[in-house]
């Protein structure tokens, strides 16, 4: 009985930090900070070379997060069009070891760039409070977009930017 009481207590907290999480959302136009992450083979990415050459998403997300599968899920297919229209996608995990998610990765059959942030230090730089998050970011370096939510109508507000 005390074991169900406390899993009920686990699932109630979780649910709520969840939902806190998922309705966390904040539009400005702040600079966004350089990031120097690598990708599961090892190659180096920085988020400043991208500046003044086309806008970039980050999308913060883990392994054991339902929300973060789905959103990796649409991603995956919604890719193609994100490059069609010039916008690059960096999924960063936050904070978990290479080999889970290289397994989830090839599980998956992710396309898109995954990036690695063992000691979640972007995570922390770039303030994500829960998982998944999106931070969508234009040619000139400014956050455009950072939330819970795939940012469809920010995407489409980028690309009429010159």
């Amino acid at each position: 009985m005390r074991t169900i009481v406390v899993g009920l207590a686990l699932c109630m907290m979780l649910s709520a930090s969840m939902t806190a999480c998922v309705n966390a959302q904040d539009s400005f136009s702040s600079a966004a900070g350089d990031l120097q992450l690598q990708d599961l083979s090892g190659k180096t990415y920085k988020l400043s070379s991208y500046r003044n050459k086309q806008p970039v998403m980050l999308f913060f997300w883990t392994t054991w997060c339902p929300f973060c599968l789905q959103s990796m899920q649409m991603l995956n297919r919604e890719y193609v069009n994100l490059e069609k229209d010039g916008i690059v996608l960096l999924g960063i995990n936050a904070g978990e070891k290479p080999g889970v998610v290289q397994r989830l990765v090839r599980n998956y059959q992710i396309t898109f760039k995954v990036l690695l942030d063992t000691e979640s230090a972007a995570t922390d730089a770039y303030r994500v409070l829960g998982v998944p998050t999106f931070v969508l970011i234009d040619k000139k370096g400014a956050i455009r977009y950072k939330g819970n939510r795939y940012p469809g109508s920010e995407i489409e507000q980028i690309n009429d930017q010159p």
